[in-house]
């Protein structure tokens, strides 16, 4: 019974240290996916900010037009 345990524990301290290597591994490849997200969100927010700048000051742009065609 005691050399059955010893195994056991053998077995089990392999099945911790794979698991401890898978996720380190899972998070080295989250913290680059992170980093990519991170790098490609700010490019993507400031394409939009200034598309609705730009669609904005277009939008007032003529209204002020029209108004000033109005009066």
């Amino acid at each position: 019974m005691d050399s059955q345990k010893e195994r056991q524990y053998t077995y089990l301290a392999n099945q911790l240290q794979s698991l401890q290597s898978n996720l380190q591994t899972t998070r080295d490849e989250l913290e680059m996916l992170s980093l990519q997200c991170d790098k490609n969100l700010v490019g993507q927010l400031g394409k939009i900010n200034a598309s609705w700048f730009l669609s904005t000051n277009q939008w007032l742009g003529k209204q002020l037009r029209e108004k000033d065609l109005q009066a």
